[in-house]
């Protein structure tokens, strides 16, 4: 996301983090660094999963990619108050990737459940 300032982003996802830690049996271990980084998958996810299935391709992910490297270069060129990470982009496309994923093999799934039904004798 390109606002607000990556400070309010932080102090939110600690108050999240810290939420989490009181309410659910989060692991031990997980760092509020962490749990930034799943949102990053998490952000990504509906989106690739909405393109696969609204026009099944792979290469959607690398369309998604493509767009997380543009949020990271905006980031460092035109957003003083946003710092660009790699890391950002790693994960990003993977929750383009895993939506793309899921996309494609629900499409896959509901194509062979019409394929059955059509040829079914009963049908």
């Amino acid at each position: 996301m390109l606002f607000p300032s990556g400070w309010v982003i932080n102090r939110l996802n600690v108050h999240i983090w810290w939420f989490l830690r009181q309410n659910t049996p989060l692991p031990p271990a997980m760092t509020p660094e962490q749990l930034a980084e799943v949102w990053n998958v998490v952000m990504f996810v509906p989106l690739g999963l909405g393109l696969a299935l609204i026009l099944p391709r792979w290469w959607w992910a690398g369309v998604l990619c493509g767009l997380s490297i543009t949020i990271e270069l905006l980031q460092f060129f035109v957003l003083s108050t946003r710092h660009p990470d790699i890391g950002d982009v790693v994960m990003n496309t993977a929750g383009g990737v895993l939506g793309v994923v899921v996309g494609a093999l629900i499409t896959r799934w509901c194509e062979k459940r019409s394929n059955q039904s059509i040829d079914s004798p009963h049908a």
